[in-house]
C-alpha cells in the first residue's frame, strides 16, 4: 500500500504527502494505529484482507469476505475486471485487468531509495510488522 501510492500520481491539491516517503511511513503508521483502535473497538467484525492472498487464491479470498460480509458469493465476483462502469481512480486501468502478482514485494526493487521508510518504521518498532504485511 505504501510504496504504491509513493508510484501514483493522484490529481488534487492536498495529496503532496504521498510523494515524500518519510511522510508515507507517517501515515501508514497512523493508518496502523487506526486499525488497531477498531480491532479493539469492534472485535471480530473488521476484515483485513491482504492482496497477495487475494492474487493467489481469489476466489477463497473472496469468498471468506463475502461471508464475513454476510453477503452471498457468486462467481461473477471474480470477473470485476469485465464490467463496463466508469472510474474514476488512480487504478482505472488495473480495474480492468484480472488481478496480477507482478506489483507483489515490488517495493524490493526500490528498496535502496526507501531509506526513508525503513528508518522511519524502525525507529516506531514497526518494520517487522510493515514487512509482513507487504509480505516483505
Amino acid at each position: 500500500m505504501l510504496f504504491s501510492n509513493w508510484r501514483s500520481y493522484f490529481i488534487g491539491s492536498g495529496n503532496g504527502w504521498a510523494y515524500r516517503l518519510d511522510a508515507l511511513a507517517d501515515y501508514w503508521l497512523l493508518y496502523r494505529d487506526h486499525m488497531a483502535a477498531w480491532h479493539a473497538a469492534f472485535p471480530g467484525a473488521i476484515y483485513d484482507l491482504n492482496y497477495e492472498d487475494l492474487v493467489n487464491d481469489p476466489e477463497a479470498e473472496t469468498r471468506r469476505l463475502f461471508a464475513h460480509l454476510g453477503l452471498e458469493w457468486t462467481p461473477e465476483v471474480l470477473a470485476f475486471h469485465r464490467v463496463e462502469r466508469v472510474v474514476r481512480t488512480a487504478s482505472v486501468a488495473q480495474v480492468r485487468q484480472p488481478l496480477y502478482r507482478s506489483s507483489i514485494g515490488g517495493w524490493r526493487r526500490y528498496a535502496r531509495h526507501m531509506a526513508p521508510v525503513i528508518e522511519r518504521l524502525a525507529a516506531a518498532g514497526a518494520l517487522e510488522e510493515w514487512q509482513a504485511a507487504e509480505r516483505g
